[in-house]
């Protein structure tokens, strides 16, 4: 919770747009997952779904504990988990792009 909330603080002071990705190690419907997105950041998950999303491999397999948050003023499509083993947790990727064209 003191990492989420120290995180949205520093989104909420960035003068640019902001794109968070990473092993969250958390639900997106936990506390720490809600605190983080909200009117500036959004779940690239729940925007440009692809299949299922599942990114753990461990004893739980198949939760969405990795990700990327995405500033509501970029663009985003074709979220997608890897079905690769690396690790424990498959990599994810999107596509990520400013629609006004402009370089942030």
């Amino acid at each position: 919770a003191l990492q989420s909330n120290a995180l949205r603080e520093a989104m909420e002071a960035s003068p640019y747009p902001v794109v968070v990705a990473g092993d969250f190690n958390d639900s997106p419907v936990s506390y720490a997952m809600r605190r983080l997105t909200g009117s500036r950041v959004r779940d690239a998950f729940t925007v440009a779904p692809i299949g299922l999303g599942g990114t753990h491999l461990g004893t739980i397999p198949g939760l969405r504990i990795d990700g990327v948050l995405v500033d509501t003023t970029l663009a985003c499509t074709a979220f997608k988990t890897h079905q690769i083993e690396l690790s424990d947790h498959r990599p994810v990727s999107v596509n990520v792009w400013s629609p006004s064209g402009e370089n942030p």
